[in-house]
């Protein structure tokens, strides 16, 4: 019963996994399953009590919030992870029918967020075999159920299901299987940003994306898309004003169909008290130029700014490679205001 139980929760898990791009959730879930399974029915020493699974859910709601407003800002993708936590909290548990009944539950929203987030076709071979593991444990729930009754006198004989109740049976998995269906075609189309939060697409731009397509290119060239504002409060000095220019990224790896760069050690700087974030300290040779950046949705995590950064306003965090680019954690996709204070070099002989 725990089983199939599992192997139900662990399909919905992957299907959001492969959904949303990211194998966290599910390697957590492959480790605490067979765990759960092991510990919990098999040998059965080891249960979480009301108040120590009370605790961890609220742990897990708290990181849920985190998730939300400080990392992916996602609100479907962080109540998918929240409900993720909950799902392997309540394995550790001891399970009435009722208690199945809810991870089964629970594990159909998993299958249903999945379907919002994805257009790939995988989806609907994943949703195929979570409706044989689907119907599988509710069977085995229903005959666990009949079978653990306890009957003190003998019921009376119930009549059989007529003629009438038999296309009945057969039309509502065919009516499960048609909502899903229309749930997953239309509903990532629709394009609302509360439901798609992140994982909505940016622009695809030349130099700066993390990956470019074959097919980016001729979509990148055809755009008349403006895609960054660049604001100088004080004007730069007339030596430097011809001077400024971009730096692109170079992609040295290629792979079914598209270039990407291989990730250098980064490190981390997070914004103090007064909102900046230091890259690096003060100089005092060069001159200040200050500049305020409004980023259309893009593809790419790179902060752009004139060499040499020094402090960035307006951002939680920000991440600096060995080359010294500038990124943040996650893609542009909802668009970016910041302001860079940089300090530009001295001319020779200053």
């Amino acid at each position: 019963m725990d089983s199939i139980s599992s192997l139900l929760i662990l399909s919905a898990i992957f299907t959001l996994a492969l959904a949303e791009g990211s194998p966290l959730y599910l390697l957590l879930a492959l480790i605490l399953l067979p765990l759960s399974w092991k510990l919990v029915e098999r040998e059965k020493r080891f249960v979480l009590g009301p108040w120590s699974s009370t605790l961890l859910t609220l742990l897990a709601l708290l990181w849920a919030l985190l998730e939300l407003f400080f990392l992916s800002g996602s609100f479907l993708l962080s109540l998918a992870h929240f409900l993720i936590l909950v799902l392997l909290i309540k394995n550790f548990q001891p399970k009435s029918t009722t208690d199945y009944f809810y991870l089964y539950l629970l594990s159909l929203i998993l299958m249903l967020v999945a379907a919002v987030i994805s257009s790939e076709l995988f989806f609907g071979l994943a949703f195929l075999w979570y409706m044989v593991c689907g119907v599988w444990a509710l069977l085995l729930l229903h005959f666990r159920q009949e079978t653990g009754a306890e009957q003190v006198v003998s019921p009376p004989p119930r009549p059989s299901a007529g003629g009438s109740l038999r296309p009945l049976f057969a039309l509502v998995p065919l009516l499960v299987w048609g909502f899903t269906l229309l749930f997953f075609v239309l509903v990532p189309r629709l394009g609302a940003g509360i439901w798609q939060g992140q994982v909505a697409r940016g622009l695809a731009i030349s130099g700066f994306s993390e990956t470019v397509d074959l097919n980016d290119i001729a979509s990148i060239l055809e755009s008349p898309e403006v895609v960054m504002w660049v604001e100088i409060p004080a004007s730069p000095p007339a030596p430097f004003a011809s001077s400024l220019r971009w730096r692109g990224r170079v992609f040295d790896r290629y792979s079914r169909g598209r270039w990407h760069a291989v990730e250098s050690p980064v490190r981390w700087f997070v914004a103090d008290v007064q909102d900046r974030i230091l890259l690096s300290p003060p100089g005092s040779r060069g001159t200040e130029l200050r500049q305020r950046f409004t980023l259309s949705r893009l593809e790419t995590r790179v902060l752009f700014g004139a060499y040499r950064v020094e402090q960035i306003k307006g951002l939680p965090w920000a991440i600096q490679d060995g080359a010294g680019a500038i990124a943040t954690a996650d893609p542009h996709r909802y668009g970016l205001k910041y302001e860079v204070v940089s300090r530009l070099p001295p001319e020779p002989g200053d």
